[in-house]
């Protein structure tokens, strides 16, 4: 117990020898980021819908209102993953990588599977709004094709 008080004097000796400009410099650093719906909000006063694969894939087949939810500003709760679906995924995922994508069809042309990586598109017009779309996440694999 004497540790935690001796540290906690510690510290508020610092803080009131700090002068008015440290104080302000270090508290001014750290800005908060701003939320979800406020990036979102931003987003689409620029005229920019920003979608992300895993939002269209699960949410949108789930749960149309839910998919309008998120986009304005009251996203689903995030729900735990269990571990054992992690599991198979990066086992799936250490199985292929390296490997020639004809081991996955060999109706498909030479190429090798890589390891996913995020990815972010440009800003596509849609067409008869003022509006862009624009694609970005992660991509579980990639399918790197020789021509």
């Amino acid at each position: 117990m004497p540790t935690v008080v001796r540290t906690m004097t510690t510290l508020t000796t610092h803080t009131h020898t700090c002068t008015d400009d440290s104080t302000a410099a270090a508290s001014s650093a750290k800005r908060p980021r701003p939320s979800v719906f406020e990036r979102r909000q931003a987003d689409l006063a620029e005229g920019v819908l920003k979608l992300s694969p895993s939002s269209l894939t699960f949410l949108y087949d789930e749960c149309k209102a839910c998919f309008w939810h998120h986009y304005n500003g009251r996203p689903r709760p995030s729900t735990a993953f269990p571990k054992v679906f992690g599991a198979l995924d990066n086992a799936q995922k250490e199985f292929f990588v390296g490997r020639s994508v004809k081991e996955v069809s060999r109706s498909l042309p030479a190429g090798v599977i890589e390891r996913g990586r995020r990815v972010k598109s440009e800003a596509i017009a849609v067409a008869g709004t003022e509006y862009r779309v624009q694609f970005s996440g992660d991509t579980d694999t990639i399918l790197r094709f020789s021509r």
